[in-house]
């Protein structure tokens, strides 16, 4: 994962207090208690805007 890409996810990750991310490799998963959302996997040639919008996404999914 590049420092954008990384950058953009933590961006993400600050608007969903309530939620941890878990990071396999260059798997992205937002996870709330024992509820995960869908994980996200970051290629090389995603935009940075392309890890937040799919990383927002899951996290809206399982933070209700």
């Amino acid at each position: 994962m590049t420092n954008k890409q990384l950058a953009a996810a933590r961006r993400v990750m600050s608007r969903f207090p309530n939620l941890t991310v878990r990071k396999t490799d260059e798997t992205l998963t937002p996870v709330n208690g024992e509820t995960s959302g869908a994980p996200v996997v970051v290629t090389e040639n995603m935009s940075a805007a392309e890890v937040e919008g799919l990383l927002r996404q899951s996290c809206a999914a399982v933070d209700g």
